[in-house]
């Protein structure tokens, strides 16, 4: 079983597909496509191999100007705004650069309501960190201009720099506009574009995919092994 953001809109909805997963013996996961970007992984496995030293920082930003539907300004059907619907991004990608056995010891989170769409749904800006090291995460619904992914980390031999979508390499002016497809969260088809080549690849779901059916395959192959060895 595979599913989306958000995994539940509490805690316990979460805990309760985890536990029906584990029930049915079949294997669960959670799709988190910006830790597949090709730009992280690289990323990653340089932090990992030593390239910039120990990892001492950590910032993760998605910004942009709102979802697509309207049902998402709804607390009772999402549950939560922009930490739910963008944070959580951020903070699995923190998780991949610090190691996800590095839990937190210390969360802060400042809101600020900046965006009200309906009278029972406001979407709030936040950022919340850890220690040791300073993690922050942003997300914003406020942001113009399309979607804004970016990632810092600082280790104590050296620094990488993230931009994934908003500055592409790919830059087009059109005075007249198309009317076609530019990019996720794009609000205009005039003016100065910033077209991605390969989007479903820049956003991170071929290797996501890859990587979840691939240990969907190795849950399999030992569950029919023990299976065969016990009978």
């Amino acid at each position: 079983m595979l599913c989306t953001k958000p995994l539940g809109r509490t805690a316990d909805e979460a805990l309760r597909m985890l536990e029906a997963v584990e029930k049915a013996g079949v294997f669960g996961g959670y799709l988190e496509d910006l830790c597949y970007t090709p730009k992280t992984l690289k990323a990653i496995a340089s932090a990992r191999s030593g390239a910039i030293g120990e990892v001492t920082w950590v910032r993760s930003r998605e910004t942009h100007p709102g979802p697509h539907s309207a049902w998402f300004w709804d607390g009772r059907l999402t549950g939560g705004g922009a930490i739910i619907d963008l944070g959580c991004h951020c903070v699995e990608i923190i998780r991949n650069f610090v190691g996800k056995g590095n839990r937190p010891v210390e969360v802060m989170c400042t809101t600020d309501t900046l965006v009200t769409r309906s009278p029972t749904r406001t979407t709030r800006s936040p950022s919340s960190g850890s220690n040791p090291g300073h993690r922050p995460v942003r997300g914003q619904l406020t942001f113009r201009g399309g979607m804004d992914l970016r990632d810092e980390v600082a280790g104590t031999h050296g620094t990488i720099w993230l931009n994934h979508f908003l500055r592409t390499g790919f830059e087009m002016f059109t005075a007249g506009g198309s009317g076609g497809y530019v990019a996720e969260k794009a609000e205009t088809t005039a003016g100065w574009l910033f077209p991605v080549g390969d989007e479903v690849s820049e956003l991170g779901y071929v290797d996501m995919f890859t990587t979840c059916s691939a240990r969907w395959t190795r849950v399999a192959f030992r569950r029919r092994r023990s299976t065969t060895a016990t009978s």
